[in-house]
């Protein structure tokens, strides 16, 4: 598996706009949910500067996940104008594969903040 993480920065106004767009349900997860080799998204928001946001994708392989753009260009470029409307690209996306992993027992829900 591989993890694709992009780097953006949100004008303060629209930062619960973008979260909408990555959330359950949201557009992104819309456009890649029903795609061979999506394994799922988790958006990373900057304490320190809260209009500073990682995304990462996991997927099975670069080649899938090229294999899904490609089959969803129109909807991912018009996606991909609303999103630069809301801030910009503070970095070029980058490929990652897990080296280690640590085990972790996360808290319930409830409890995590």
């Amino acid at each position: 598996m591989v993890e694709f993480i992009q780097e953006f920065e949100v004008k303060p106004e629209f930062g619960g706009q973008f979260e909408l767009l990555f959330g359950r349900g949201g557009a992104w997860s819309r456009l890649f949910s029903r795609a061979t080799g999506y394994r799922g998204t988790t958006l990373l928001r900057n304490l320190q500067q809260p209009e500073r946001y990682l995304l990462v994708d996991l997927w099975d392989s670069t080649a899938l996940r090229e294999a899904a753009l490609k089959a969803s260009q129109g909807e991912y470029d018009a996606l991909y104008e609303q999103l630069q409307k809301l801030g910009k690209v503070s970095k070029e996306p980058a490929w990652y594969t897990v080296r280690s992993a640590a085990t972790v027992h996360p808290l319930p829900r409830s409890r995590q903040s």
